[in-house]
């Protein structure tokens, strides 16, 4: 049997008492690769309501760890940026060894992993979530952002398109890439419905406007009920409800369904019983909510942003421009018309053999032996 490696995450985005949900998915990357190695996950973020630092360490099955280190934030950015500095040198005495550090989103939260790299000689790879990239990044994170690169055993973005966002931004480096994690126990295959019900319509998500141009679906929504169509929309996540509550108070709408913040579970139960998923973004990279309800065997309509259409086949669901209401509209009345998608089955086996725990384990392994082989 191959000895494991050691393998420390260290990640600007986890979730936290702070923020429960943000970056979930890194979360998700540390426990699929801690099914073959040992896995510690340091993370530091600052607390308006402490006054002096807090660790907070949790330990789990499957050869896993999570240390969290909570400072008191400054109204200061310059303060809170050695102060985090600080807390993950001190979370770091912690960890008992490391062969190499897996570093997720570049942020300054990173410098302790450049200053790792440059003092103490230990390797690491980044992977990359954010969609910063798209845009213009400051000439300081720029910079920042190249120097990691360039230090960087391996540079690993979560889809191709995000690769080439980050080669424009002058960010050089050794690319591959790793999509994010699916659970295919948790998003299991939906089975047929006895009594089918209404047309059920399904959008899950942290309910940001300028991400997930929440207004564009309601409208579309609204269109659609005016064209006559029997159905339903359940929109809800972790996000800001009022607007949505707003809309349906201002229009008198039955058709919309609100709900709050779910665990992954619920998120899967609600994907089951949706006859189709709405993904109306302006900026994606890779999202789980796709794979995941193709997990279930729901179908999803989304937009030809990011790197959504490199794992979308054909016969999955429908792609349309982004920003085009009009375009929402004319999808969801095909999706209605009983479009012909693949079965439940074979779109949870598209999933499993790409995006399961045990492929994207298996896929990070042979990084991290390529790495260590180096040496």
């Amino acid at each position: 049997m191959i000895k494991p490696f050691n393998i420390l995450f260290v990640s600007s985005w986890f979730p936290s008492r702070i923020h429960r949900f943000n970056g979930d998915f890194v979360q998700r990357h540390a426990k699929a690769v801690s099914k073959m190695h040992n896995v510690t996950v340091l993370h530091a973020i600052g607390d308006s309501n402490i006054h002096k630092r807090e660790i907070d360490i949790q330990t789990y099955p499957d050869h896993y760890k999570e240390i969290i280190v909570y400072f008191p934030k400054s109204k200061f950015k310059i303060l809170n940026f050695f102060r985090k500095y600080t807390a993950y040198a001190v979370g770091a005495k912690e960890v008992e060894t490391y062969d190499f550090i897996h570093a997720h989103v570049i942020h300054y939260d990173l410098f302790w992993v450049l200053m790792r790299r440059i003092f103490n000689q230990k390797k690491y790879i980044i992977t990359e979530h954010s969609t910063a990239y798209y845009g213009n990044l400051s000439p300081i994170k720029k910079k920042f952002a190249q120097w990691l690169g360039k230090h960087a055993s391996k540079i690993v973005p979560v889809s191709q398109k995000l690769v080439e966002a980050m080669k424009k931004q002058g960010i050089q480096g050794d690319y591959t890439v790793v999509p994010n994690v699916v659970n295919t126990e948790i998003f299991s295959p939906k089975k047929e419905k006895k009594h089918p019900g209404k047309f059920k319509f399904l959008h899950v998500s942290g309910l940001k406007e300028h991400h997930k141009n929440i207004s564009g679906q309601l409208q579309a929504v609204k269109q659609l009920a005016e064209k006559g169509y029997d159905f339903e929309f359940h929109i809800g996540g972790n996000g800001d409800l009022a607007p949505i509550k707003q809309f349906i108070k201002e229009n008198h709408t039955n058709y919309i369904h609100y709900f709050g913040a779910l665990d992954h579970h619920q998120v899967a139960a609600k994907m089951r019983e949706a006859d189709a998923f709405i993904l109306f973004s302006n900026k994606e990279n890779q999202p789980c909510v796709i794979t995941e309800s193709f997990a279930t065997g729901t179908p999803v309509i989304a937009t030809d942003v990011g790197g959504i259409n490199e794992f979308f086949p054909s016969n999955f669901g429908l792609i349309i421009a982004p920003k085009d209401i009009d375009s929402l509209v004319l999808a969801m009345e095909e999706v209605l018309q009983k479009s012909n998608f693949a079965d439940p089955a074979q779109m949870h086996q598209y999933v499993h053999n790409q995006f399961s725990t045990e492929a994207i384990a298996k896929s990070f392994d042979e990084i991290y032996h390529s790495i260590i082989n180096t040496q």
